[in-house]
């Protein structure tokens, strides 16, 4: 149960920061936080 929550949580997370980078320019911060999240 523990193991799909994580992955719900994890799928939300990365959901809202490609959104966001969507929204706006390419920030390296942020692309370095997404992969690092992907990983």
């Amino acid at each position: 149960m523990k193991n799909y929550l994580w992955l719900t949580l994890k799928t939300f997370v990365v959901f809202i920061l490609v959104h966001h980078v969507n929204q706006s320019p390419p920030n390296n911060h942020l692309t370095l936080y997404l992969s690092y999240t992907i990983r």
